[in-house]
Formats: C-alpha cells, sequence, structure tokens
C-alpha cells in the first residue's frame, strides 16, 4: 500500500502516533503499520467528537477494542466539539478539525510522539486542493498538503482510494462507516460525492493530474 521510500522514511522516528477514526483509510494504515513497524514506535489516538451520538461512540471503542487485541497503545480523547464551536465561532466541520489539530500539535510538542501519522490519501488531496482554489486560495493552496510538516506526517498522500480498497479487502481489515461521509450538508462531502464524479467523467486522470 506505501512505496518503499515511505518505509524508510517512517523508521526514522521512533516515537509516531497514529491518527485512528475506525475508517476504512485509518483501518489500512494501522493494520500496515501493525505489519510492517515494530509496536514499541507507535501507538494510536483516536478522537470522540461527541457529534453523532450513539455512533460516534461505537467508532471510538471499536478503535480502542481493535487496538487492544493487537497490542497497540491507545489514547482517545473525549471532545465536546458543540460547545468548542460555539465558543469559536466555527462550523461543525470547522471545529472538529481545529480541534483534532490541536490535540495533533500537543501530542508532538510535548515529545509523546514526533508525528501524528495520518491517513490522508492522494483523493484526500486533490479535494482539498479543489477547495482551496474555489476558496481563492493563492499560490501556497496549491500545493495541497506535504508529506511531512513537522507535526503530521502523510506517507499515503500518493496511494489511490481504489489501493485503500484493495489493501483491506486482500487483508481482510475491519472498518466502522460514518454515516455523516454521505451527508452532504458539509462542503467536502459535497465537491466527493457530486463535484468529484462529473470531473472524472470529463478528465479522466484528474486525480493524478491535479
Amino acid at each position: 500500500m506505501l512505496e518503499d521510500n515511505m518505509r524508510e522514511y517512517i523508521n526514522k522516528f521512533q516515537t509516531l502516533a497514529l491518527a485512528v477514526s475506525g475508517g476504512r483509510d485509518s483501518m489500512a494504515l494501522l493494520d500496515w503499520f501493525c505489519q510492517n513497524v515494530s509496536k514499541k514506535n507507535f501507538f494510536a489516538v483516536t478522537v470522540h467528537h461527541n457529534l453523532r451520538g450513539d455512533e460516534g461512540i461505537r467508532d471510538r471503542d471499536f478503535v480502542v477494542n481493535y487496538c487492544k487485541v493487537q497490542g497497540v497503545r491507545c489514547k482517545a480523547y473525549d471532545e465536546d466539539i458543540p460547545t468548542f464551536c460555539k465558543a469559536g465561532g466555527y462550523t461543525l466541520e470547522q471545529g472538529a478539525r481545529i480541534r483534532r489539530r490541536q490535540i495533533f500539535a500537543q501530542l508532538v510538542e510535548s515529545g509523546e510522539a514526533q508525528r501524528v501519522v495520518t491517513a490522508h490519501h492522494m483523493q484526500d488531496n486533490v479535494e482539498s486542493i479543489l477547495m482551496h482554489i474555489f476558496r481563492g486560495s493563492g499560490i501556497r493552496g496549491l500545493r495541497g498538503m506535504s508529506l511531512d510538516d513537522g507535526t503530521l506526517l502523510r506517507p499515503m498522500l500518493k496511494t489511490s482510494r481504489e489501493d485503500v480498497e484493495d489493501y483491506i479487502k486482500r487483508n481482510f481489515v475491519p472498518y466502522v462507516d460514518d454515516s455523516t461521509n454521505k451527508s452532504q450538508d458539509y462542503s467536502r462531502n459535497k465537491l466527493r460525492l457530486s463535484v468529484m464524479p462529473l470531473l472524472r467523467e470529463i478528465y479522466g486522470g484528474v486525480d493524478g493530474n491535479v
């Protein structure tokens, strides 16, 4: 799933934190780490946002229990995102992202982890670049996500969603589905579900080209 040079890059770090939501992308990444990296060199982090009721609790518990079975240390954060958003004037989508980033930054700044590893893949990066353009970004936004920004490490940026699906099937990796991924109340979901399929129909190689 990851290129050989990514394996070498990951092995440079002694302690990494894996951001795991329980969805297919992060579970594929967690499984890959379990098979390819010493478990003393990484641990999992999962954030419960208190946005999806019982489903959110299910996802948190799924990650915690999976890590327990695999012998991977797991840190679970319980965050009141609605209150955080109300205080800061954020949308729920913005607030959840901001708070997660704060947690990840704290892990690195405290020295508990050298990097937080996320499961952002090629299509995630394409969506981010297009959203930057549509919002009026300058040159900096056109670059998209970086492999390593000093806090976040994103080893799957050259991995396609299809590669993730294939890995999940071949390795029988369990995961949970977030029902909000199908909701078009969120701007990224609207882009992913409505705009990107049309762009791929018009420009077959749009993901790789972007």
